[in-house]
């Protein structure tokens, strides 16, 4: 596997509840970009370096129901093959 091209800091927005485009139950959560201004702020730095962005996943995977909690997370971007 490559490394990492860019690793940004999200939060989780919501997780909301419905169905997919085949009729199957799923999850929308939705990730935003940390911020943070005042110098002792902890996401100073990752607001500084990506300052805005949404990542919007619908999960149809059961198994994976739930699997997404509120909290940090950090999502990197590994450049991979069409097959891969």
């Amino acid at each position: 596997m490559s490394d990492p091209v860019l690793v940004a800091k999200m939060w989780l927005n919501s997780v909301l509840q419905g169905f997919s485009s085949d009729g199957l139950l799923s999850e929308q959560v939705r990730l935003s970009a940390v911020y943070g201004t005042s110098p002792g702020d902890p996401n100073r730095k990752w607001s500084q370096a990506t300052p805005s962005g949404t990542l919007e996943l619908t999960i149809s995977n059961k198994d994976a129901h739930g699997l997404v909690k509120p909290g940090y997370y950090k999502v990197l971007l590994v450049p991979c093959g069409k097959d891969d």
